[in-house]
């Protein structure tokens, strides 16, 4: 699969001028506003468009296509949104990817000091995505919203919970898991989501499943 004609002398970087400081594409800088996420929250979040070539030295592999990075704030881990999904050795396409071996991490927004994560009077949202998170962040008040890169991204190789995991207070705390409608369709990605709350009842948090309308 060829990159889109677009990727090199053609592209045009979005920078301050358009309000955002992270030099997007303007097919990007289209797409996240699109998803209803402000000019702010992108340069908060320091999402940034790539060629293939600087995924390929990223990701440690050709994606073969252009993309967002989406950089996980206070780590070095990112994931890559390629324009074309990218086609995996099973066959099957993949929106998102990240660095070979990189493991998983829980994408955290850059709105929240430490000390929100730690309350736990503070009401937590665990959605799917960055995107997703960012745009929960950024309109709803009162809660913390965190996102998966996926729905079974919530524990390492070994089975145990994410490390990031210990960042947050979870004794007693309300935390609400949303994942994408498709859960409801797909009797995996329902596992997972029980499994995800019943890790979390057993630190002590009070879960709620919620389902989007469809």
């Amino acid at each position: 699969m060829k990159p889109m004609a677009s990727d090199q002398a053609n592209l045009k970087l979005c920078r301050s001028s358009e309000s955002t400081d992270t030099a997007l594409f303007p097919r990007h800088l289209t797409e996240l506003r699109e998803s209803g996420l402000s000019d702010q929250t992108i340069r908060m979040a320091g999402i940034y468009s790539g060629t293939y070539s600087e995924a390929t030295r990223i990701l440690g592999f050709n994606p073969r296509a252009d993309g967002l990075f989406f950089p996980y704030p206070g780590t070095d881990f990112v994931r890559f949104k390629p324009d074309i999904p990218f086609l995996g050795k099973d066959g099957r396409p993949a929106k998102y990817l990240t660095k070979t071996n990189g493991g998983n991490r829980l994408y955290i927004p850059p709105f929240y000091a430490d000390a929100l994560l730690e309350d736990s009077q503070i009401s937590l949202i665990i959605t799917e995505g960055e995107k997703k998170s960012l745009k929960g962040a950024q309109d709803l008040r009162g809660f913390v919203v965190i996102g998966l890169a996926g729905v079974w991204c919530f524990k390492t190789k070994e089975k145990g919970l994410l490390e990031d995991f210990c960042k947050f207070s979870w004794k007693d705390r309300d935390v609400y898991v949303c994942y994408d409608s498709d859960v409801v369709k797909k009797p995996e990605v329902k596992i997972a989501e029980n499994k995800l709350a019943g890790r979390l009842d057993l630190l002590g948090a009070n879960v709620y499943i919620c389902r989007f309308p469809t």
